[in-house]
């Protein structure tokens, strides 16, 4: 005796249980009447119970037989409830996509980007965890997050990194600063050019060395063999725009960080380098062991869509 029941043999007892019939219950299973027969037989010898008792032509649940019926009814609409779950799942219309964001990208980005995402898959959950760069590839590669952008390109084994954009640095200072420096346009550049050599007296608000913006400011000073004052040093990259805005030293940074931003007092943004050579990128990062998954692909997409300039001016600041 082998008493597992399948899926079909739940749904071949309540076909005779419904139809009191092999011969009925064979055309609503569309399958020959003998072959149910056989099936029925077969099934009540591994089970070493009858699930029906024979009256004439008519076939009667037993108790044995009611409990499949019952019992199996709860079943199948489990089953088919999981199979339209990984059907909807299969066409990403539902699932959870979890993203990591470092805290200022998460400030600027997620806004428009979760905003499109939500528009196209309304039934998908779409968890948000910021953090700073080191902890979210943490996380990714320990399996808690799906993806991440972060600001530079890791060399973490397990995890795939891939460049896709870059944001141009530039100048945050305050309209009277600006006032005085003669920036012009300048083709090829977004802004109002202003040559970084003319700023070696200038105090600069920095941030710390481990910070991205740090290191490329480091590299621009050396580029341009200048070595200005500080005004302050400060973490946050907003902070640093504020300052700025308010005359408290020159800043340099990505053109993101004034996306979605209100401030205060507004910053003037000036391009600054040679031929717009200096750039912060914005790397998508997942599991290289992750399966090909199109809601994952989707939001990097997204991201990098409403980064795009052409397609920004809404959320940029002027």
């Amino acid at each position: 005796m082998n008493p597992w029941i399948s899926f079909r043999d739940i749904e071949y007892v309540a076909a005779i249980a419904k139809h009191g019939s092999i011969s009925l219950a064979a055309q609503d299973l569309c399958i020959t009447q003998p072959a149910l027969s056989i099936y029925l037989s077969k099934l009540e010898s591994r089970l070493g119970l009858p699930l029906f008792e024979r009256v004439g032509k008519r076939f009667l649940l037993t108790y044995a037989g009611t409990c499949v019926v019952e019992g199996g009814a709860d079943i199948l609409t489990m089953r088919d409830r999981i199979q339209m779950q990984l059907d909807d799942i299969l066409q990403s219309e539902t699932g959870r996509l979890r993203v990591g964001f470092p805290y200022v990208r998460g400030i600027s980005l997620l806004p428009p980007a979760l905003r499109a995402f939500q528009k196209r898959y309304p039934r998908v959950e779409v968890l948000i965890d910021e953090d700073n760069a080191q902890n979210l590839e943490t996380k990714l590669a320990g399996g808690e997050l799906d993806l991440i952008f972060i600001s530079h390109m890791g060399d973490n084994p397990l995890l795939e990194y891939t460049t896709i954009l870059s944001d141009p640095i530039v100048l945050y200072t305050s309209q009277a600063f600006a006032d005085g420096l003669g920036a012009a346009r300048r083709e090829g550049f977004e802004h109002p050019w202003v040559d970084l050599a003319s700023l070696g007296q200038t105090p600069f608000v920095l941030n710390f060395p481990n910070q991205k913006t740090y290191q490329i400011t480091m590299q621009m000073f050396a580029d341009y063999g200048l070595a200005p004052p500080t005004a302050v040093q400060v973490q946050n990259q907003l902070t640093s725009i504020h300052l700025a805005a308010v005359g408290c030293g020159v800043y340099l940074a990505p053109e993101y960080f004034s996306y979605n931003m209100t401030f205060a007092t507004s910053p003037v943004i000036l391009s600054v380098g040679r031929e717009a050579a200096y750039a912060m990128e914005l790397i998508a990062v997942w599991r290289k062991s992750a399966a090909p998954n199109r809601l994952l692909q989707e939001f990097r997409d997204i991201v990098q869509n409403v980064y795009n300039y052409g397609d920004q001016q809404q959320y940029k600041r002027k």
